[in-house]
This record gives C-alpha cells, sequence and structure tokens, in this order.
C-alpha cells in the first residue's frame, strides 16, 4: 500500500491515511475548519487521491456556526484552498437562534448534523474528522474532573452517526489523526508550504476545553503519559464488557412485542457481571428513550432482584422505575418496558422513541416472532398502550413500529445512542439493533473501537 508514496514516514498523515485507504469507497467527506488539524487532513486526503489506484473521491465541508465574528472569512479561505486543489467545497450554516448556555456542546450536535446532511447530498461513505491526540487527551482530562467510568476511554477511532436530514441511515464518522500529536500535523504542513487559520475561542480560558489545554501545556509530558494510560486502559475495559454484553444480548434478550424486551434468567447464570450490569442499563436506557445508561445501582437492584424471585420460592415480582422505563423482575425473566406514553408537548415527538427522517426509508424485514413469546396480558397491554402512534398524510394512523418497518419516514432510535454510536460499544450497538428491526450496520473503514 505505501509503496506507492516513497520518502514518508510513519507519523507523516498520508501514510496514516493510506492505511485506511482499503475501507474507502465513492466519495468521502472531508471536514474542514480551516485549522491546522483538519487543514493537514484535507491536504493529505487530497495528496493520497493523487497517487491512489482506488476510486474514492474527496470533498470537503466547512461548518460555519456564526458564533463569532471571521468565521464566515475562514471559510472562504478554505474554500479558495480547495479551489487551488481542484477539490469541491461546501459551507453548511448553522441558522437560526443561538444558545446562550452550553454553546460548544450544541455546536457540536450542530456540526454533526450539518456533516450528516451534506454526506447525504453527496452520497458519501465516510465522514474523516482531524481530531487529535490533544483532542484525546483533553477530553479525559474533563472527564476525569467529574469522576471515573466508562467515558475515560475518551474518543472512539470512529463513531456512527444518522443521516436523520435524509432516509436516516448510518454514516461513519472517522478520526484517523486521533493517535498523532497536533504539532507533528503542524510540521507536516510547514514541510508543504501550506497555511491554516487559528480558531480565537480555542485561547478563550472561559471555555472548559481551552482551559484544560493550558492546564496540559503546563503539566509536562507526565500527565499526558498518565492520561493516555488511563484512556488506554478504560477503552480496553469498555470494549471487552461491550463485546460480552452484546454476546449475552444475541443469547437471552428478545423483544416478543415492540417496546416489550425480555431478559431471560439464563443470563444471571453468566460469571461476567460487568457484562450483565452494562447490558442492562442500557435495555433500561433504550426502553425508556434515556439518551445515557441507567446507573449502576438500579443495574445491580435488577440483578439482585432477579436472583432472589428466580431462585426464591413464593417470592413475588419485582417492579421498579428508572430513566423512563418501567423493570418488571419475574421468574420467566426481567421485562423492559416504557414507564408511561409521554405527550408530545414535551418535545418529544413520537415520544423520544422514533424520529422523522426527511426521506422515507428502505422497508425493514418484518420480525416473525413477534407473538410467538408467551407474554403476561398485564405486560401486553401495557406494551400496546404506550406504543406511540404514527399518522399517515390521508389521516389514518398505524402504530410508530409499523410505519418505521414499512418504510414511512420514520427512525427507530437506537436509544441509549440516538444520535450517534461510540465506537466503543458499536458492537453492543449492532446487535441491539437487530433485535429492534433496524437492521444491520454500514461497514466502517476502520476497527471502529482501535481493537482488533
Amino acid at each position: 500500500m505505501l509503496n506507492r508514496l516513497p520518502g514518508i514516514s510513519p507519523q507523516d498523515p498520508v501514510a496514516i491515511l493510506a492505511s485506511l485507504e482499503p475501507g474507502l469507497s465513492g466519495t468521502v467527506v472531508i471536514a474542514v475548519s480551516g485549522g491546522s488539524d483538519s487543514t493537514a487532513l484535507l491536504c493529505a486526503a487530497q495528496s493520497l487521491t493523487k497517487h491512489s489506484n482506488n476510486a474514492f473521491n474527496i470533498v470537503a465541508v466547512t461548518v460555519d456556526h456564526g458564533l463569532r465574528e471571521g468565521s464566515s472569512r475562514e471559510a472562504a479561505q478554505v474554500g479558495v484552498l480547495c479551489a487551488k486543489m481542484g477539490v469541491k467545497h461546501y459551507t453548511k450554516h448553522w441558522v437560526g437562534p443561538k444558545p446562550t448556555s452550553g454553546i460548544q456542546a450544541q455546536a457540536r450536535d450542530m456540526r454533526r448534523s450539518l456533516l450528516c446532511e451534506a454526506a447525504a447530498a453527496t452520497g458519501a461513505s465516510a465522514i474523516l474528522t482531524g481530531h487529535t491526540l490533544n483532542d484525546q487527551l483533553e477530553t479525559v482530562a474533563m472527564r476525569q474532573r467529574r469522576g471515573d467510568g466508562p467515558g475515560l476511554a475518551g474518543i472512539a477511532p470512529a463513531s456512527m452517526g444518522f443521516k436523520d436530514t435524509a432516509d436516516g441511515s448510518g454514516i461513519w464518522f472517522v478520526r484517523p489523526f486521533l493517535g498523532l500529536p497536533r504539532q507533528s500535523l503542524r510540521d507536516w504542513l510547514g514541510t508543504q508550504n501550506i497555511l491554516w487559520s487559528d480558531d480565537p475561542s480555542n485561547d478563550n480560558l472561559d471555555f472548559e476545553r481551552a482551559a484544560v489545554r493550558r492546564e496540559l501545556a503546563d503539566a509536562g509530558p507526565e500527565r499526558a503519559m498518565a492520561l493516555q494510560f488511563v484512556q488506554s486502559k478504560t477503552a480496553t475495559e469498555r470494549v471487552q464488557i461491550a463485546r460480552e454484553a452484546a454476546r449475552l444480548l444475541s443469547f437471552y434478550a428478545s423483544e416478543p412485542f415492540p417496546g416489550l424486551i425480555r431478559l431471560s434468567p439464563g443470563v444471571f447464570q453468566s460469571a461476567q457481571l460487568p457484562a450483565i450490569s452494562g447490558l442492562i442499563r442500557v435495555l433500561i436506557a433504550h426502553a425508556g428513550s434515556a439518551s445515557v445508561p441507567a446507573d449502576t445501582a438500579m443495574a445491580d437492584y435488577v440483578v439482585e432482584s432477579a436472583l432472589r424471585v428466580g431462585f426464591g420460592a413464593g417470592r413475588k415480582p419485582s417492579r421498579r422505575a428508572c430513566s423512563g422505563a418501567l423493570i418488571d423482575v419475574r421468574k420467566d425473566g426481567v421485562w423492559f418496558m416504557r414507564e408511561k406514553r409521554r405527550p408530545a408537548a414535551l418535545g418529544l415527538p413520537f415520544d423520544g422513541r422514533y424520529r422523522s427522517t426527511a426521506e422515507p426509508r428502505t422497508a425493514r424485514q418484518r420480525k416473525s416472532d413477534f407473538g410467538y413469546e408467551p407474554i403476561a396480558a398485564s405486560l401486553a397491554s401495557h406494551a400496546v398502550s404506550s406504543e406511540p402512534l404514527y399518522v399517515q398524510p390521508d389521516g389514518t394512523s398505524m402504530s410508530a413500529h409499523e410505519a418505521s418497518q414499512c418504510g414511512e419516514p420514520l427512525r427507530r432510535l437506537l436509544n441509549p445512542w440516538p444520535d450517534i454510536v461510540p465506537g466503543f460499544d458499536v458492537k453492543l450497538a449492532e446487535k441491539l439493533a437487530l433485535m429492534i428491526g433496524e437492521g444491520h450496520f454500514p461497514p466502517c473503514p476502520v476497527h471502529p473501537d482501535g481493537k482488533k
């Protein structure tokens, strides 16, 4: 692969992209802000396509958030660079009112949405972003401030987003430079005589990331090494738990009725308690339409209750509510369902379980196991009454699940990952997607969790 590009070093960004080349096809979107990281990504990708036998094309996309003076000028400068390189360039604008708090988080969400929109419009198979090792260490340091947990795995090498501005299908965000220091990219740009723009908000210490960036710069290499160790260790553990939880879901979980999930008692015979806990936390969140897994304490309660009900004669079912879900522990398993239907007036169309897409979707293969698994009448009744309805243009209605399966512009959300699935959790997320009838994920150009 690399012999077509003589004279490049292992730290050369072109070499890193070349290692991904077998997984790239068709059109690939390059997210370019004009900063050093994304500019290096653009230039490396363009250099690779010149020497590549693979027929993939690049399209540069700049998101102008309109949050500060000069952002439109920087977007135009990217356009000029792309014109010189012969690369198509589009600028996507964040229109409408801007938030007064949580600006960076909402800007990040909007950027992801607009990039997905651009990918849908250009028929792109993947979106590449210029995140670096610096971004990774800053993210881990910020999360360390909030305590321990799986978030210390940091940024995944790839994550899957959903093109809800099109047909709701998935598309991969790939971060090829995640293990590369920012200075390496800047040194490489210097050898190419290419300039970049510095976003002044990167030095605004009112933003947490900028403050952490300054802190890490002052702390020295020992702090960076410690953060890398924490990130790598946590990522490995998170991937292992997610993969085992995915296996348990395949063997022991089912959805005998839309919105009603059963976890078989056999799962509690497994010695993989962290994976059991992780699976329960995800199933609670999915049933309740929560965007984050339920807390560990609730998962522990479910395990303890299941063992009491399953092995204690005369025990009554145990029922608890958490994260919008109702958890019913019985002798025939643990049942997860929506606590109750949320009205659309709360700003959650289809009560957070479904989302409209801009275009009709490909019809899913109907699940054939609905109704074949014995279900207590009270559970079935609850599931039916809590399932949201979808009203068709002619005024007739059907269940939202039926509409999502037969090709209506409605996507069943993969809670607790409604917008994007981190690569660390992708094995578990895909098994959940298959169980609820959403099908397989598109192939990823890299190992999304970083673990082969």
